[in-house]
This record gives C-alpha cells, sequence and structure tokens, in this order.
C-alpha cells in the first residue's frame, strides 16, 4: 500500500493474473459479453470471484461477511463434477461462480 498511484505498467498485471486464462477467460467473456482483453471490466463482473484472500468489487456492492453454504444432494455434487470437464465455471441459481484458479479444472467443495 502506498499514496501514490500506481501506473498502468505496475497495476495490470497483477490485476490481470486474478483472472482465469485461455478457454475458462473466452467462456467468461462470452457469458458476460465483455471482451476478452478488457481486464478491468471482467474484473467487475466476477472480481467478487478471485481465489484467495481478495475481492474486487464496484464500489456500490457490499460484500457480505456472514458465511454461508448450500447443501447439496450428492447425486447434484457428482453432476457438477462430471460437467467440470467440459464446463469450467459454475452457474447455480443463475450465478456465475468460478471454480479455483490453476492448471487444472477444480470446483471449491
Amino acid at each position: 500500500m502506498r499514496e501514490a498511484p500506481y501506473v498502468n505498467d505496475m497495476a495490470r498485471p497483477f490485476f490481470s493474473s486474478l483472472l482465469p486464462e485461455g478457454e475458462v477467460r473466452s467462456l467468461i467473456a462470452k457469458i458476460k459479453q465483455i471482451s476478452e482483453q478488457n481486464d478491468f471490466k471482467l474484473l467487475e463482473a466476477i472480481g467478487g470471484e478471485c481465489a484467495g484472500a481478495i475481492s474486487i468489487i464496484p464500489e456500490y456492492m457490499v460484500l457480505s461477511t456472514e458465511s454461508d453454504y448450500t447443501l447439496l444432494p450428492e447425486q447434484e455434487l457428482e453432476d457438477i463434477i462430471t460437467e467440470n470437464t467440459i464446463r469450467p465455471v459454475l452457474i447455480l441459481k443463475d450465478e456465475l461462480r468460478l471454480s479455483l484458479a490453476g492448471a487444472q479444472n477444480k470446483i471449491p467443495v
């Protein structure tokens, strides 16, 4: 943290690295109707789903601090795991949820 603003060449790689790459990025851009090259617009759309201890959300949005989970029947969990090989993002209750970042497709359980 510092008071001076970060220049684009320093800030963009950090923020870009929070986004998925390759096929997953293309799919998200298509679903959200955003250019794949627009890092900051993509972060505006899905920044609340970054891996790790960081969330990027618009100023007008309030991030919930309450823990929450959805109990899934075993068959539904099996279906999600099976579909993860062909659809590396989840859409639960009409909300796009990313799988965890990394080389392999994963889902948080």
